[in-house]
């Protein structure tokens, strides 16, 4: 973000500041996520249980799956594979 401030274009990950770190770990936390789902629907605390993140940032990654139709809310208030 700095650099496109100035006008410089960086298109490479440099895996060392905190904004890609927070890429990273928000993958891994979708991929965790997915993996969970394989056995079923699961609630969110089910999922905080499971998931060896932060709560917020398993919300965040419920979102990025649900906008990529990933996954889904269930009526009964669980997430489940698409």
């Amino acid at each position: 973000m700095l650099l496109s401030y100035f006008g410089e274009v960086k298109n490479e990950r440099c895996g060392k500041c905190s904004n890609c770190l927070g890429l990273a770990s928000v993958k891994n936390c979708e991929t965790s996520i997915l993996i969970a789902l394989k056995h079923g629907p699961i609630s969110l605390k089910e999922l905080e249980l499971q998931v060896d993140a932060p709560l917020k940032d398993i919300i965040n990654s419920i979102r990025e799956l649900m906008d990529k139709s990933q996954i889904a809310l269930t009526p009964v208030n669980t997430y489940t594979l698409l």
